[in-house]
């Protein structure tokens, strides 16, 4: 069970800009995974998460 802090902040997160964010990520998702196929699709997203990993190694 939430204490009242954690609900709040649940909450927030519910109806905020952090929920859009991964809301319109999720949808982009879905129709790249639709318009791309599943091999161009997971290749790309790869390459992405690979980025992604390099720059959070570098902030290190």
């Amino acid at each position: 069970m939430l204490n009242e802090k954690g609900k709040q902040d649940f909450e927030k997160r519910d109806s905020g800009i952090e929920y859009l964010i991964v809301f319109g990520s999720m949808q982009f998702g879905a129709d790249a995974l639709e318009k791309w196929g599943d091999e161009k699709f997971f290749y790309r997203t790869g390459i992405a998460l690979e980025i992604w990993k390099q720059q959070h190694e570098n902030k290190m």
